[in-house]
């Protein structure tokens, strides 16, 4: 089948559920526009990808996450006959600067993509596979060390922070917080080129670490990520989605969800142990989240309700509000919010006095959006923007974004030349700038340029010329180099003993 032919066949299809959900409820609900015509928008790479890891991975990814944010909640809403949206008329004003938003991304894209041909990132350099395999498993050892220490100890909850910990210290865990999910990748790549059997076992060691730490230190994200990074890199390898590992992701989504959630209702909430008491005794405290999660399954607890997936990531509604009130109620932020960004540049260490740029908090506060002023409300890029300059920041920033986007995907096509540099930068992007759409642009931006820092001087201590992942190689580094090419000389041959 052609690609255009699937992407019609896609968005009929969705068509014709919409409607046929609207007549089945006896329901004329007026999003069935914006949510048709998001959704077309949003599947526009199933025409321009020719692989999955190909030029336009990462517009696939950035899309896939745009409409889980804005439009996967109303399609839902749509199908089960509720009125959670806010949204007034056939396209309210937050929608039409959400579809706009998806054309300038795709259109910004596309100029940064379209020429073809092989890239030019460091061509004939990669990492020894002992290489990837040492350097992850240290990468990721202090890593999980530091989020462990950050998670537990430096936050009581997610909002209170111990004191005690130094500028130094505080410095120190930030940037081994940051090598975190590199060593788990560089472990994931490892196990995607070679398939050993050893390399397995470690890898599954260390996604059951981390989501140990996830679960006490109460973030899901932290404990899927080891998972999600695994199933990433054979994607990128591959070029195909693995059956398997996608399986045991759903699974995991499906049990241990709602006993993450017990957790934090039930010990964090309403006996009010601190992540710190909850890890004297990990396995206490998973007894007590079992328990109340069984409470509810068998109807005897009001204490919570577990939000739906979609409602936990639909953030429509306070864009929604935000284009409401911003010029009238609230004033335009004037590029305040973007300019936090040159000031997350600076290690507090240098600038002890360097005020918050919590860029939701301020958001949470400027427009009410609830009782408690320390909430994190996500704004998202496409709100943040709008905060800013309005219409202007729309049309002048997501085309600037996609175009960004497309430069990073055409010179690091791991269809044309898989590297460790190019997995590392794909996947970093992928998850800061794609992923974690729903955040501030400031600090996104900096951890993902504080991150493209450290891998690329890790390519710059441990690349070799010549010398690819993959080539017929054991675990203990040995690689033969094809003979024209002449003999593998590494850059600092004795740095690793």
């Amino acid at each position: 089948m052609s690609r255009g032919a699937l992407y019609s066949l896609l968005n009929i299809g969705f068509v014709l559920v919409m409607m046929g959900a609207a007549v089945i409820t006896d329901a004329s609900n007026p999003r069935v526009l914006y949510v048709c015509l998001l959704f077309a928008a949003c599947t526009s790479p199933v025409v321009l990808m020719d692989r999955i890891n190909g030029r336009y991975m990462l517009l696939a990814a950035a899309l896939g996450m745009y409409f889980l944010l804005f439009g996967a909640s109303d399609a839902a809403t749509i199908a089960l006959d509720t009125t959670a949206s806010l949204s007034v008329g056939v396209l309210s004003p937050a929608e039409l600067v959400i579809l706009a938003g998806a054309v300038l991304l795709i259109l910004g894209y596309q100029a940064a993509a379209r020429p073809a041909g092989q890239s030019s990132v460091l061509p004939g350099k990669d990492w020894s596979t002992s290489t990837v395999v040492t350097t992850g498993v240290i990468l990721w050892a202090f890593g999980a060390a530091a989020t462990w220490i950050w998670q537990v100890y430096r936050y009581r909850t997610a909002t209170e922070v111990n004191q005690g910990f130094g500028d130094v210290t505080t410095l120190g865990l930030v940037i081994a917080r940051l090598v975190h999910p590199l060593g788990m990748l560089l472990l994931a790549y490892g196990l995607a080129v070679t398939r050993n059997r050893m390399l397995l076992a470690m890898v599954l060691a260390a996604i059951a670490i981390d989501v140990m730490i996830g679960f006490i230190g109460d973030t899901k994200e932290l404990a899927m990520r080891g998972l999600l990074l695994v199933i990433f890199a054979r994607v990128l390898v591959d070029g195909k989605l693995p059956k398997v590992w996608l399986s045991a992701g759903m699974a995991f989504v499906i049990v241990a969800f709602p006993v993450f959630q017990a957790y934090r209702s039930d010990v964090m909430g309403v006996r009010g142990l601190s992540r710190a008491q909850a890890a004297e005794d990990i396995g206490h405290s998973i007894q007590l989240a079992l328990q109340s999660r069984q409470k509810v399954l068998e109807g005897r607890s009001e204490e919570y309700r577990n939000p739906s997936f979609l409602g936990r990531n639909n953030i429509k509604p306070t864009l929604e509000i935000l284009v409401a009130k911003v010029g009238h109620e609230v004033r335009y932020q004037d590029g305040h919010t973007l300019s936090l960004f040159f000031m997350a540049l600076v290690p507090r260490i240098l600038w002890p006095e360097k005020p918050d740029s919590s860029v939701g908090q301020l958001y949470n506060r400027e427009l009410h959006l609830s009782d408690d002023p320390d909430t994190y409300i996500s704004p998202s890029f496409v709100g943040d923007l709008y905060w800013n300059f309005g219409w202007a920041g729309i049309i002048a920033g997501l085309p600037l974004f996609g175009f960004l986007l497309g430069s990073v995907n055409r010179r690091c096509d791991l269809s044309q030349k898989r590297s460790v540099l190019r997995l590392l930068v794909i996947a970093t992007t992928t998850y800061l700038l794609c992923a974690r759409l729903e955040d501030g642009i400031a600090i996104e931006f900096i951890v993902w340029l504080r991150s493209l820092a450290a891998i690329g001087l890790l390519n710059l201590v441990f690349a070799r010329v010549r010398v690819a992942v993959g080539q017929p190689a054991g675990l203990d580094g040995s690689v033969e180099a094809p003979a024209a090419a002449g003999p593998a000389v590494p850059r600092f041959s004795n740095l690793l003993r």
